[in-house]
């Protein structure tokens, strides 16, 4: 009898942390922050072979891809760019490890989007499609015409690795007339080809009129501000363009930003003073399309501001898509608000220069596949 206790003792499951299947399913699900993976890695040599698999980083990528934390902004101004971290420490990525490439210090930023960024080189006719984290980069040629502003989306594959990636990149572009008709064109890396130019002609749009910002993803459509309210739309499911009006009886002097509601609808944040208000697009029940406020916000009331700021205007400096959260400048202080719950935080420290951020989301496990230490980020002295 005392055998057979033996061996059913012995034949037992291990215990689920000595299983290395287990084990890395469990590790998959850490935070997606900076600090989580150099962490893990400290704890024995076996969890940091494990997080420093190249198997293990592209699975761990793949799984957050949507959860990607805002690890900093892209404070842009004209052809200078640079960037500035915004998460506290362990997690703050410290501007060093995101240098600026020495051949793109005079190239002009266009944007980012799925943990890639888009720059245009000038006088070159190419562009460049730009991983902050790992360092890669990938030319493409830009269409025929004068560039104002471009965005990229990833389709597929895994950003860690430019060369497995699939995307999508839209321009705007215009011709060398004062008169030239603004033109949208798409460039799709399966066919390597950029297809035909898509007019904005009738909307009387030319490469002189003023758009403000990046476009904003809204469902699957790509977003601009013309003249600061008025909104163009570009749908990627049928390629054709689509003009949409401001919402009506708004104070004069008010600043717009596009964003995307919970229910993937189109929204506009209508910031003046200190009041905030978030208005959605939707069919009313004659079939028209109209402008319904959602909220109202007093920014006084939920920010921590000394008595003689809350009579100061607000400006926005950035929008980040994916986080649905709002840049907002009030005297020398820079707050973060997400739209749906209203969480702030203020950022740590303030971009120099540059009153026009594109925030960067991405996840930062640069150095866990090539020596399996926590060369990723300085936990100790991350400031």
């Amino acid at each position: 009898m005392g055998e057979g206790l033996l061996r059913r003792r012995h034949s037992s499951p291990a215990p689920p942390l000595e299983v290395d299947d287990l084990l890395r399913e469990i590790l998959l699900r850490l935070p997606p922050l900076p600090s989580s993976l150099p962490r893990a890695s400290l704890v024995c040599r076996r969890w940091r072979r494990l997080v420093s698999d190249p198997a293990f980083l592209r699975g761990f990528r793949s799984h957050h891809r949507r959860s990607a934390p805002l690890l900093g902004v892209f404070a842009v101004d004209g052809f200078s760019w640079a960037f500035t971290p915004t998460l506290d420490p362990p997690d703050r990525v410290p501007a060093a490890r995101i240098p600026v490439p020495w051949r793109l210090l005079d190239c002009r930023f266009l944007g980012c989007r799925d943990g890639l960024a888009l720059i245009l080189l000038p006088n070159r006719g190419e562009a460049v499609l730009w991983n902050p984290v790992t360092r890669e980069e990938l030319l493409v040629p830009t269409p025929p015409g004068n560039v104002l502003d471009g965005g990229v989306l990833c389709t597929s594959g895994d950003v860690g690795q430019l060369n497995s990636i699939t995307f999508m990149l839209v321009f705007r572009c215009a011709g060398d007339g004062n008169t030239s008709p603004m033109v949208v064109r798409v460039y799709e890396s399966e066919s390597g080809r950029w297809g035909d130019a898509i007019s904005a002609s009738s909307f009387g749009l030319t490469r002189y009129s003023l758009v403000v910002g990046p476009s904003v993803l809204v469902g699957n459509a790509l977003c601009w501000l013309i003249h600061g309210r008025d909104i163009l739309q570009f749908s990627l499911d049928t390629q054709s363009l689509a003009w949409i009006y401001k919402p009506s009886r708004l104070v004069a002097g008010s600043k717009f930003q596009i964003f995307q509601t919970e229910d993937h609808c189109l929204g506009l944040v209508v910031v003046s003073g200190m009041s905030m208000q978030l208005q959605k697009r939707q069919l009313n029940a004659g079939g028209f399309w109209r402008w319904i406020i959602q909220k109202n916000i007093q920014l006084a009331e939920h920010l921590p501001l000394p008595p003689w700021m809350r009579t100061w205007g607000a400006r926005i400096y950035g929008f980040a898509e994916d986080k649905n959260a709002i840049f907002l400048s009030i005297g020398s202080d820079v707050f973060v608000i997400q739209l749906e719950s209203m969480q702030f935080r203020k950022l740590p420290e303030r971009p120099k220069g540059s009153n026009t951020y594109y925030p960067f989301t991405g996840l930062f496990t640069t150095g866990m596949g090539t020596c399996g230490a926590n060369d990723g980020v300085n936990l100790q002295n991350n400031t």
